[in-house]
């Protein structure tokens, strides 16, 4: 009797410390639920390892989204089986056990949105399901905003993949930029995972996500450098770009091996290739190029100088930066209005590329690109280093078919276009180059 218990006593002092011990958690993705349960009062009917895994997924929950356990109320509890040791969930980065795995299927709720969570027996493993609710976390919102502009997609082109409540150990939420000083202070916030096109996209967050930062990951790619980039002045960057992506860091320093944020830059590349022939070490008012070209045109002083200034835009977008939205941005182009109801923007870059977008409805939809031939360069850079930032505005006011139109020029120079020639001229340019864009 007396060694019975002893048994008994070790047996609940187990189960008592499996409860105080922080489970291995992991988000993974799964279905979204159709449906949001109505929230019941459950009641654990058993015994204590029922009690301890309930226990243990309402920590995990809690640990993850940033809560307080007390208001994850238990939905229902279900006792599984589970077909390995992953607790049925295929997850590409665990190597799972192919045993039976008892334990139970929770379905917790947290201001009435639905989480699954899989656990063993006694608590000690637990796999969060995430759904819909996840990204309508604030900090998950503005990740994926940040992604959408980045990438010119839709919200619903893009997954959550993974979301993890981190406590960040700086200021800068892990993330070291070059001459940024960090507070020391630990700062609570997220790391999330979202799928594009087939890539993952890793972001760090603070709690209320105001601030989100892509983080540029070493990948396994091989880049095959084609062209060659170093920046003018100081800092000193360079870059190397080939097809799958780019190695870019400080001159004499480490280069960061990363895939394209955004897809389309393979294609910009392969025009670039396809097109001009090769050159070695010129130097542009973007920086120095060498250039690994299999096309028959000579590639001019200016386009040159837009390769240079493309890889600057891809340094920029691989370090986290706003990419094609600003950098390199010299004129925009808007025309709206006509019985038809027309609406159309033009975006033209330092970077010889131009894109073409429909804005009718209020709906945003790319419906073209078009690349500035030697002869167009030639007569865009004169502006862009001459001419300082203004805009010209044609409006026809009182006819139903008017065509409003509105051109922002943001050049470097010093120089204000208040010739009418000059701004026919560059409304000519802005006008011939969106019909080249949607009719190539």
């Amino acid at each position: 009797m007396a060694a019975y218990r002893m048994w008994l006593c070790f047996t609940i002092f187990g189960l008592l410390l499996s409860a105080c011990t922080s489970p291995a958690v992991a988000i993974v993705p799964s279905a979204v639920p159709t449906s949001i349960p109505t929230i019941i009062s459950f009641t654990p009917t058993s015994g204590a390892p029922e009690a301890i895994a309930i226990r243990a997924a309402q920590n995990a929950l809690a640990d993850s989204l940033g809560v307080q356990s007390a208001s994850i109320a238990v939905v229902d509890v279900v006792a599984v089986d589970w077909p390995n040791s992953c607790l049925g969930i295929q997850d590409p980065a665990v190597v799972c056990a192919m045993i039976v795995t008892p334990g139970y299927k929770i379905t917790l709720a947290v201001n009435n949105n639905p989480y699954e969570v899989h656990t063993n027996k006694n608590g000690s493993s637990v796999r969060i399901v995430p759904n819909s609710a996840s990204s309508q976390i604030p900090a998950v919102q503005s990740a994926i905003q940040n992604l959408t502009q980045k990438l010119h997609l839709n919200a619903d082109q893009i997954k959550v993949e993974k979301v993890e409540a981190v406590q960040w150990p700086n200021g800068c939420l892990g993330v070291q930029p070059p001459g940024v000083m960090c507070n020391q202070l630990l700062t609570p916030g997220y790391r999330i995972i979202l799928e594009a096109i087939g890539n993952p996209y890793e972001y760090h967050s603070n709690e209320s996500g105001d601030v989100v930062i892509l983080v540029a990951r070493p990948s396994n790619i091989v880049v095959v450098p084609l062209l060659i980039w170093q920046s003018n002045g100081t800092p000193c960057l360079t870059a190397q770009i080939g097809m799958d992506g780019l190695a870019f860091g400080p001159c004499s320093g480490t280069l960061t091996a990363v895939s394209f944020v955004n897809p389309n830059r393979s294609n910009e590349l392969q025009y670039f290739i396809q097109t001009y022939r090769a050159y070695t070490l010129v130097q542009t008012p973007a920086g120095s190029a060498t250039f690994s070209g299999q096309g028959q045109q000579a590639a001019t002083p200016e386009v040159q100088r837009s390769m240079a200034e493309w890889a600057l835009l891809l340094v920029d977008e691989s370090k986290g930066g706003s990419g094609r939205q600003t950098t390199g941005l010299v004129m925009t182009w808007h025309r709206e209005g006509g019985i038809a109801g027309v609406c159309n923007d033009l975006y033209v870059y330092a970077s010889g590329m131009a894109y073409a977008t429909s804005c009718r409805g209020g709906q945003t939809g790319n419906i073209g690109t078009a690349y500035l031939s030697p002869d167009q360069l030639k007569q865009l850079y004169p502006w862009v280093d001459g001419y300082r930032r203004f805009e010209i505005d044609r409006n026809s006011p009182g006819t139903a078919d008017a065509i409003n139109i509105t051109l922002i020029f943001m050049g470097n120079g010093t120089k204000i276009a208040t010739d009418l020639v000059d701004q026919a001229l560059l409304l000519e340019f802005a006008s011939t180059l969106f019909s080249q864009a949607v009719n190539p």
